[in-house]
């Protein structure tokens, strides 16, 4: 509960902050990744974590309908998959900014980042 507790407190903020910076800031090709990744966040900060403590869950399966229960579940666990599958793909962007700069100009614009987006969200839902 006190680990909970702590990622809500830190995680609701920061995901904002993130949010905010990341509308401000410039159009690069980091920057739908980073803007996910806080709407993932927030949204699995959000509705998953409160939803899922076990002195919640119990009583909740008993009032609820197993399958929109199922039909939750599986929505939460998409959105954490996601988020690792979107971490995985900036940090892959960030090494080629890094190591091969003029590639990486060639390779990627704004639109691939975005396409990369949309195809993996559906892929995983």
């Amino acid at each position: 509960r006190s680990i909970m507790f702590i990622s809500e407190a830190f995680g609701l903020p920061g995901n904002i902050f993130v949010l905010v910076l990341a509308f401000k800031s410039r159009r690069t090709t980091s920057r739908p990744y980073i803007t996910v990744l806080g709407i993932f966040d927030l949204y699995v900060l959000i509705f998953e974590f409160p939803f899922f403590t076990p002195d919640i869950i119990f009583p909740l399966l008993a009032k609820c309908d197993i399958i929109v229960f199922f039909i939750l579940f599986s929505l939460f666990q998409t959105c954490r998959y996601a988020n690792n599958w979107f971490l995985s793909f900036l940090s892959i962007e960030r090494c080629m900014a890094v190591c091969l700069p003029i590639q990486k100009r060639k390779w990627l614009s704004v639109r691939r980042v975005y396409i990369s987006i949309v195809g993996t969200t559906l892929i995983l839902f």
